[in-house]
């Protein structure tokens, strides 16, 4: 999966931009200008195939395609021929029901309430300057001066109460640590300093799925980090 991220680095005067493909769960880097610039033709999130040849550096979170070239996965590509994009006549009664069933089955995946997670990440030499108390907040408008305008409340307006974001309750891991109000604070074994974005964002991610189980989406249907050195993960 091809992903973008814009982030404002200390010391940069402005937005940074990087292109990232995930596999099996951990985020790397494309190490690449010319794939760079191939790569921007993509949509974020779209499959992609990445050929042999390519090397995934699991400490530099880094993915150097040594001139291979990442494609669009044939798969994916198969996948968007499908029912709302094809012109069928002829439908029958069924046929229609069954595409009708099918797309609402799809606008109740991606509408509706969703939980979140709001994770305060602490590194070996860095932590979120925020408290879990201003997370809780920014991001979802509890506690005392609480701000009227935050995550959940500008998607429930857009939307018009079509998808709403609310704070997991509560939720206990291992280790002592655990969630209260859609905010837990997770400590990671990697500096800050010295490092991209991508290898303290994978750190996180597997100290989430060591502490709350692999399958975070059943824990959480959004899990929204924050750590000195990125905002969203």
């Amino acid at each position: 999966m091809i992903d973008y991220d814009d982030s404002i680095q200390d010391g940069h005067d402005g937005p940074d931009e990087t292109l990232n493909i995930m596999v099996d769960g951990s985020i790397y880097e494309i190490d690449d200008d010319d794939e760079d610039e191939e790569l921007k033709r993509f949509k974020s999130g779209e499959a992609v195939t990445i050929p042999k040849g390519v090397t995934l550096g699991t400490k530099s979170a880094k993915a150097k395609t040594n001139g291979m070239k990442i494609k669009p996965s044939k798969k994916d590509k198969k996948k968007t021929k499908n029912l709302f994009n094809r012109n069928l006549e002829g439908r029958t009664d069924e046929q229609q029901r069954n595409v009708d069933q099918l797309r609402r089955h799809l606008s109740s995946s991606t509408l509706g309430d969703k939980s979140v997670v709001a994770v305060r990440v602490q590194a070996t030499d860095a932590v979120y300057s925020n408290s879990e108390a201003v997370l809780r907040r920014e991001v979802f408008g509890i506690g005392e001066g609480g701000d009227n305008f935050n995550l959940a409340s500008g998607y429930d307006e857009c939307s018009y109460g079509s998808l709403t974001f609310s704070p997991l309750a509560s939720q206990s891991g291992d280790g002592g640590v655990s969630i209260e109000n859609g905010v837990v604070t997770i400590s990671v074994d990697v500096a800050v300093a010295g490092n991209d974005d991508s290898i303290v964002r994978n750190a996180v991610t597997s100290k989430i799925r060591a502490t709350f189980g692999d399958d975070m989406e059943s824990v959480a249907d959004y899990w929204m980090c924050e750590c000195a050195l990125f905002h969203l993960c």
